[in-house]
């Protein structure tokens, strides 16, 4: 599983001038119901928020399609790859 945070800047509706700061967790990985890889979004806990996203023919193509449909960018810092035993609920 490779995992990426997205930063989704947006006008807050309520209060013009003001930016609302949102954070989406991207998880990347080979899905072999799909056989290609697909990407999901995921709490803080590592658990699930979104059914599986694809298929996609590489990794990449999965995070630039997560960040098209979600908007923003990826944060600077990004994640190391995390071994699925190590998310709960994945």
């Amino acid at each position: 599983m490779h995992l990426r945070t997205l930063v989704i800047d947006r006008d807050d509706p309520e209060e013009p001038g003001l930016l609302l700061r949102r954070y989406a967790r991207i998880g990347v990985c080979w899905d072999p119901s799909l056989g290609d890889w697909a990407w999901m979004r995921f709490n803080a806990a590592g658990q699930a928020l979104s059914p599986v996203v694809g298929p996609f023919p590489a990794s990449e193509a999965a995070f630039e399609d997560a960040m098209l449909n979600l908007g923003g960018r990826w944060e600077e810092a990004e994640a190391q790859p995390v071994p699925a035993e190590g998310l709960a609920g994945a």
